[in-house]
């Protein structure tokens, strides 16, 4: 019986998860599903609330892992809050699949400076301090979730 590999990426943002990702696609046999897809689509008037992207997401897992079209899938977000994380594990869990966390880390000034040089960087109010605090948190929390491998990836 073959088997589906659930990758989900997390860290902060410029951490390196989609060049990681990006990395891994060697072939038809990868998906990746991107939070990227809704960059620009922040919250606010008239935009998807991130519940709502991570719906959709969630929603991509769900078919990818129906159709056993791909061995393996990468979940490309920060994925920095537990509840997030565990819901993707347990969507692959139901679908039978290989759950791997990988958890990119990187200098904080790298993280920022890489952000700002995308097309799209995150607004200026956006909570850096926190989304560090909550990488080391996902961190710690990561080693008792469940997973089949937590792999540490330094950028």
């Amino acid at each position: 019986m073959r088997t589906v590999t659930v990758y989900v990426t997390c860290g902060p943002p410029g951490a390196g998860k989609s060049t990681w990702a990006q990395r891994q696609a060697v072939d038809a046999s990868w998906l990746i599903l991107s939070v990227h897809e809704y960059r620009g689509q922040a919250p606010g008037p008239g935009q998807p609330s991130a519940g709502s992207i991570y719906a959709r997401l969630d929603a991509q897992l769900r078919r990818a892992l129906a159709d056993w079209k791909y061995a393996h899938v990468v979940i490309d977000t920060c994925a920095l809050q537990d509840g997030v994380r565990q819901a993707w594990l347990r969507v692959a869990r139901q679908a039978g699949a290989r759950c791997e966390l990988v958890m990119l880390r990187a200098d904080p000034q790298l993280c920022r400076a890489r952000d700002a040089a995308r097309p799209q960087p995150l607004p200026p109010d956006y909570g850096w301090t926190d989304a560090f605090l909550r990488a080391q948190l996902a961190y710690v929390s990561a080693w008792r979730e469940g997973w089949d491998a937590v792999q540490v990836v330094r950028t």
